[in-house]
């Protein structure tokens, strides 16, 4: 077995032709192997109770880079495998390893493009602290809240059902064309980026989990997508924010309540009568589905701009969920 001795920095050799690092850390070895191909480097991990020992193998000839796990990272000019021994958690190690992917892969903040700092996630400090947050879950009443409602009551109207109380809505920012946070949902939706859901998801499940006016939710429901859609984007952009509200707040996921009977065209350059239009009867409820156990409901999408896609979701849970169930929306960003 290699020996060990304490060291307080990692870093990962691109060039193993040479005792140099070129990487974000600076690395104490205590003790290296040299051989003809290979550069073994022993090390420690600094930590306060010491604890942490890790052995990095820089193998010359190989062409990809392994996890301690075994798995593939990235294409590289060497091949490194970690092996670890004692006690380390998964949030130290990955500290580490999205070092070094940092350095095989760098990446950069989705609103202005800036290479992001290792312990930035998605967007930097700057646009971060620029974000046009709603802080709608500080209001009893919000302009999202009242346009939704403003459907529900006309619908109730026309179709004589009983009095609703008021839905509760919230986003986490704004959402204008003209900037540049818009880059969020559309990367999430069309580009595939569905850490940026993930990140922003959580974010959202956070100001919830604190929203004295979103209390007992028990269900979080996304907005479907229909199956042909789903097939060919691979995802549904609200079942990602959703699972993480789901999270943040202790609720159950339902995916198995609510679907997308047929396919609607884009709503983007629509007007507010031809999206009510376009998603009236779009959605329905699954045959067969459990509705026990639930006392307040929650609705997912990415953006909010008329309503008319959560509203069309409310209506068809209204079919099995009584007004006594709450059934409340949340989306990403609103329009308005």
């Amino acid at each position: 077995m290699l020996g060990f001795s304490q060291v307080k920095y990692i870093a990962f050799m691109r060039d193993t032709s040479r005792i140099g690092m070129t990487c974000h850390f600076k690395v104490i070895p205590i003790r290296l192997f040299q051989r003809k191909q290979d550069l073994i480097i022993s090390v420690t991990l600094f930590s306060f109770n010491h604890q942490y020992q890790v052995l990095i193998f820089f193998l010359k000839n190989s062409s990809h880079i392994f996890a301690a796990d075994g798995s593939r990272l990235e294409q590289l000019n060497i091949k490194l495998m970690i092996m670890v021994s004692g006690r380390i958690g998964k949030e130290f190690l990955g500290y580490y390893l999205q070092a070094l992917a940092d350095v095989v892969m760098p990446r950069s903040c989705i609103v202005c493009g800036r290479r992001l700092e290792l312990k930035e996630r998605s967007i930097c400090i700057y646009c971060y602290s620029d974000i046009p947050f709603t802080r709608f879950e500080l209001r009893s009443r919000n302009p999202m809240a009242d346009r939704l409602n403003e459907l529900i009551e006309k619908g109730r109207n026309e179709g004589g059902s009983c009095p609703e109380p008021y839905s509760f809505a919230l986003a986490l920012f704004h959402f204008s064309h003209n900037a540049n946070y818009r880059k969020i949902p559309y990367n999430l939706k069309y580009k595939g980026n569905i850490m940026v859901g993930k990140y922003f998801g959580k974010l959202l499940g956070d100001r919830i989990r604190n929203c004295v006016y979103l209390d007992g939710v028990d269900a979080v429901i996304p907005v479907p997508l229909h199956w042909l859609r789903k097939i060919s984007r691979g995802y549904n952009q609200a079942e990602v924010i959703a699972e993480e509200i789901a999270s943040s707040i202790g609720a159950v996921l339902r995916t198995d309540i609510l679907k997308r009977s047929r396919r609607t065209k884009t709503q983007t350059k629509l007007d507010v009568r031809g999206k009510l239009k376009n998603v009236s009867g779009a959605f329905s409820v699954r045959d067969g589905v459990r509705t026990d156990g639930v006392s307040h409901i929650l609705l997912v999408d990415d953006v909010f701009t008329t309503g008319a896609t959560v509203y069309s979701c409310f209506e068809a849970l209204r079919r099995i969920f009584p007004s006594s169930v709450r059934i409340s929306v949340s989306c990403l960003s609103f329009v308005g």
